[in-house]
């Protein structure tokens, strides 16, 4: 992928501007910075949330590495050379939507979406992927299951939470969710095999990883996508009581 391919992506969006960052080159939308170019131009830096970061590590680990800034990661450092062209886009929007004003967010959101609810593993069928397409089905509900655990506990919560989460949404026995991730099943087998989803995952909804839960179509997606909002609400101090929708 061309450094021009990720500035046509990044100037599509709404109000983002191109200026210098020091000799960094880098795109802002109202004054705030969401990408940047090294001098080498072969490298992009993209801020995205941490949720997003630790997803595209998973899957594309191998173009992408955590973005230092001292002790602090800011985002992702991807090499475009081996980067996947769909998911760079699907990037650079999300890291949009993280900077960008809520407001802006909220007012253009249909103009970012585009065929981005899917998330940051859309790409072409291809050895090892489903055919929907969605490389976030393949990868194993065990190398997730981490992450989600790692997101919860760095906010105070416990991985004990974030398991009764997974069993109020799939049904699953805690010794049944213990097989699961011994088993390295993959996502769509996860939840094709999940004894009873709560039909009261239908009241979850808004925004996780700049996608609107309620709106994603793909009905396996949106089962991901509630799970992502309810470990997010859970990190983000929210009562257990509300986040289960009792």
């Amino acid at each position: 992928m061309e450094i021009e391919a990720v500035r046509a992506i990044a100037l599509a969006l709404p109000e983002v501007i191109e200026a210098p960052h020091f000799d960094y080159g880098a795109f802002r939308v109202r004054g705030r910075i969401f990408v940047t170019v090294p001098p080498d131009q072969r490298h992009v830096h993209i801020m995205v949330d941490e949720q997003e970061r630790l997803l595209a590590l998973e899957v594309y680990g191998q173009a992408m590495a955590p973005l230092y800034w001292g002790k602090r990661i800011l985002g992702l450092r991807v090499d475009l050379a081996l980067a996947d062209p769909q998911a760079v886009d699907h990037l650079v929007r999300a890291a949009w939507r993280h900077k960008a004003p809520r407001r802006l967010v909220a007012a253009t959101m249909g103009q970012v979406r585009q065929h981005d609810a899917a998330g940051p593993a859309v790409r072409p069928p291809e050895q090892g992927v489903h055919m929907t397409g969605h490389r976030v089905f393949a990868m194993s509900f065990a190398s997730v299951y981490p992450l989600y655990v790692q997101k919860a506990s760095r906010k105070g919560r416990t991985q004990d939470e974030v398991d009764a989460v997974i069993r109020w949404l799939t049904g699953y026995t805690q010794a049944g969710l213990q097989r699961q991730i011994a088993q390295g099943n993959d996502m769509e087998t996860f939840f094709a095999q999940a004894p009873a989803m709560n039909p009261a995952s239908e009241r979850v909804t808004g925004t996780v990883c700049g996608v609107r839960v309620e709106e994603v179509a793909d009905p396996l997606m949106r089962r991901i996508r509630v799970l992502d909002k309810l470990v997010d609400e859970l990190a983000k101090g929210k009562a257990m009581e509300k986040i289960l929708r009792a």
